[in-house]
């Protein structure tokens, strides 16, 4: 049934409500999906991965990465800033079981032959460079949102993993001690 307005102009009310709808809908939608892809970060897409070993062996790295670990779509990943890596369930867990499953690194950019990030003197960048932001002395619970690489040590001797929505810095959470007898601290990657 038409209805018309104080000028007499003819409108139909229902085509408004159901495109209003329509919008909210489509609003909704969108906030959904950006949430739900927020939560759920995906790991570096296939074109980014460079294979560099089979289970059991030894993942030579040309510079600080993500190495990613799994089979067929079952992975997990890890961040290192170290030479090599074992390739296995002891370091990564079992993500892929009953399958053979291989390492690959995070590729920078154009490729990755030269790019070395570990200097002569200097394995990786170090938290007084600007790069890493102290986050939490050793014992207290470093804490950011999201996902996030987090360095832990001291004096030049640090370990670092990624961590989603903070995490205690402490010898338990990156797995060794990497400035025994030292005060540690947390730094962020920012």
């Amino acid at each position: 049934m038409p209805a018309y307005n104080q000028t007499g102009r003819q409108f139909v009310l229902r085509t408004f409500h159901v495109s209003i709808r329509a919008t909210l809908a489509f609003i909704c939608l969108a906030g959904l999906i950006a949430a739900v892809s927020a939560l759920f970060p995906t790991t570096a897409s296939a074109q980014q991965l460079r294979r560099c070993a089979g289970e059991g062996g030894i993942c030579r790295l040309p510079y600080p990465t993500e190495v990613v670990y799994g089979a067929r779509g079952r992975t997990t990943s890890r961040f290192f800033d170290r030479r090599s890596v074992p390739c296995s369930n002891r370091l990564f867990g079992d993500p892929a079981p009953g399958r053979e499953k291989a390492c690959y690194f995070v590729a920078r950019g154009g490729g990755y032959g030269g790019d070395d990030n570990y200097g002569d003197d200097d394995y990786g960048s170090r938290p007084d460079r600007g790069e890493w932001v102290a986050c939490a002395r050793e014992g207290e619970f470093c804490d950011f949102r999201g996902r996030a690489m987090v360095r832990y040590g001291a004096r030049g001797q640090y370990t670092q993993d990624v961590f989603r929505n903070g995490v205690r810095c402490g010898n338990d959470a990156f797995g060794d001690d990497p400035a025994p007898g030292a005060h540690k601290r947390c730094y962020v990657r920012q």
